[in-house]
């Protein structure tokens, strides 16, 4: 509860709307352009997590229900199955 990724000058948790402004800051001093924010470093977190520790451990750490969903948030549900069908040796 008291272990937080990023803090406050308070002490606290950032607020998600502050560590937004914080990303986009950071974002347009690099000159990076695109729609990048708070979702951004979540989904990319994520699917670094699948190519390490596999689609389990990144479905328990998104939260979901069930690997489909976290396949379709990864956006990587058509490769699975294409790896699927490959493995089949058809």
């Amino acid at each position: 509860k008291d272990d937080y990724l990023f803090i406050s000058q308070k002490g606290e948790h950032l607020k998600e709307k502050t560590a937004y402004k914080v990303l986009k800051k950071a974002f347009k001093k690099c000159r990076l352009r695109g729609n990048f924010g708070t979702h951004t470093l979540r989904k990319t977190y994520a699917w670094h997590m699948n190519k390490t520790e596999g689609l389990e451990v990144v479905q328990w750490a998104l939260n979901h229900a069930n690997q489909s969903d976290t396949l379709v948030y990864l956006g990587m549900k058509q490769e699975a199955l294409d790896r699927a069908v490959d493995r089949l040796n058809l």
